[in-house]
Order: C-alpha cells, then sequence, then structure tokens
C-alpha cells in the first residue's frame, strides 16, 4: 500500500481475503470501479483517467485503476512475478499487472475509499514522462 495511507485500511482484509481464499491471485484496490469513493483534484483525476485508458489501448491491460497503491499477491504469484518487474519507480505497479495479465494470473479489483495526500511529493511531469517510458518498453 501507498505509505501516505491513501487508502482506506479498512478495506485491507477484504483484499488480504480474496488472495487468502484463493479467489484471486493478486487483489488490487481500485479508484475507478463503481463504488470506489475518491477524493482528489481534478487534475490527477484526468490524468489517472487518461492514463488507465492508455494503459487499456496500448497494452491490452483489462484492469480499471493500474496505480493505485493498495495490492496483495499470493505467495506463488509473488515469488513468480516479482523478479521479472524491472521499475523500482511509480511504473512498477503497472509493469507489475501487465506481467500478471500475459501470464495468466488471476487479478480481482475491489473498489476502495482513497483521500489523496495533499502533502504529495508526487513530481508529476517527472512520473508521467517515466510511465511513458515504461509503457514504451512494455509494448515494444
Amino acid at each position: 500500500m501507498d505509505v501516505d495511507l491513501s487508502t482506506d485500511l479498512a478495506h485491507l482484509p477484504e483484499l488480504i481475503d480474496i488472495v487468502a481464499e484463493g479467489r484471486a491471485d493478486l487483489a488490487i484496490g481500485s479508484r475507478l470501479l463503481p463504488g470506489s469513493q475518491t477524493t482528489r483534484g481534478w487534475k490527477r483525476e484526468l490524468l489517472s483517467r487518461g492514463y488507465n485508458w492508455l494503459l487499456h489501448r496500448a497494452l491490452g491491460l483489462r484492469v480499471a485503476d493500474a496505480q493505485c497503491g493498495f495490492k496483495a499477491l499470493s505467495h506463488r504469484a509473488a515469488q513468480a512475478l516479482l523478479p521479472q518487474v524491472a521499475d523500482t519507480g511509480f511504473f512498477f505497479d503497472t509493469e507489475l499487472l501487465v506481467l500478471a495479465q500475459r501470464q495468466g494470473w488471476r487479478i480481482a479489483e475491489l473498489p476502495v475509499r482513497w483521500v489523496d495526500d495533499p502533502d504529495s511529493r508526487v513530481r508529476l511531469l517527472r512520473t508521467i514522462r517515466q510511465d511513458l517510458r515504461g509503457v514504451w518498453r512494455l509494448w515494444r
């Protein structure tokens, strides 16, 4: 999960149960599913929706929200996938999900309550550039 705890921790038991009960190999929180409650500015909302649209189009990713930092993986999935993820920055989430989908791992999404940290240290332009490089790398 994100270090700033933007996702409501009340969702943690459900996230873990999805994996522990074998309903999916990866469980991810989503800020963009019906039932999600998201508090953030219009700029971040627009960028997030645009980025996820790009992922659907360019990489065929079939999740609503690739970058919500609220994820659980089974031990098997973690052992198989984590060594393959090259990115150590914000693109990590996307790369993990693209690899998981390409390899046939089961991914479940759940709507979450998420509140943007007003003191966020994310540098948007730099992050966008790095993410686009990552998309290009996975697309090739």
